[in-house]
């Protein structure tokens, strides 16, 4: 949960009550083994809705978080009042990867690291403000330390999506998908290219597709109020 902006997260509070949680594997949540899928992580997120009563609620995914948020609306429809994808790809092979460069970046190490992921999550003139937000921003409730992902963890992540790129039968499920859907992608997006986006949009019935400009993949550090305000409009839809 310490990868979100805590600005962005405060803007959104001001409308709505905001759950954030840790996948498996991640800060305070435990996993028994590293051999899940997305629809595993959709369980959890289904088993925490259930556990706090909520209903119809408005799913927020970003980056793998909205591949996650569309197995949930697949898996456990009457959860889902709302779905809002930010940076996401569709499942199956029509969705598009990034560039080898930004891939040997993402899951590469050694010096430097931190600087190499912001040239890759954000354009070049918003580098200098993101890092100012990674050091002092980010969400962080009161004894929560931000955590490191361990090795075992991110390799099973890139196990999933690689399997999620293949899922075409997930692909055609959400063709049939009933709930209102906001698309959110930033056309500078390095990581997961702005087409993808526009895909989930066709492939969606009831999307609306949102282009930020300039905007990169954690386009809601850039733009938290105004990423906050859209998906304010469309959940008062």
């Amino acid at each position: 949960m310490a990868e979100w902006n805590a600005y962005f997260l405060g803007e959104l509070a001001k409308y709505h009550d905001v759950v954030v949680f840790d996948n498996r594997g991640i800060g305070r949540s435990e996993t028994a083994s590293t051999s899940y899928r997305i629809n595993d992580l959709a369980d959890d997120a289904a088993a925490l809705i259930e556990a706090l009563n909520l209903t119809g609620a408005t799913v927020v995914g970003w980056s793998m978080g909205g591949m996650i948020a569309q197995q949930l609306v697949v898996d456990h429809p009457g959860l889902v009042g709302k779905l809002v994808l930010i940076g996401s790809m569709p499942p199956g092979r029509q969705s598009v990867s990034a560039s080898a460069q930004v891939e040997r970046i993402l899951s590469g190490g050694g010096g430097g690291q931190f600087n190499k992921i912001m040239s890759v999550l954000f354009p070049v003139e918003a580098v200098q403000e993101a890092q100012k937000c990674f050091a002092s921003g980010m969400f962080s409730p009161d004894s929560y330390a931000r955590p490191r992902i361990p090795n075992s963890v991110a390799q099973a992540q890139r196990i999933l999506i690689k399997y999620w790129k293949l899922d075409d039968n997930i692909l055609e499920r959400l063709r049939s998908v009933g709930v209102p859907v906001l698309v959110l992608t930033g056309t500078e997006d390095k990581v997961v290219p702005p087409i993808n986006s526009i895909l989930l949009s066709k492939i969606l019935l009831h999307a609306k597709l949102v282009e930020i400009e300039r905007g990169g993949h954690a386009v809601m550090y850039q733009y938290p109020r105004e990423v906050a305000r859209y998906i304010d409009l469309f959940d008062a839809r």
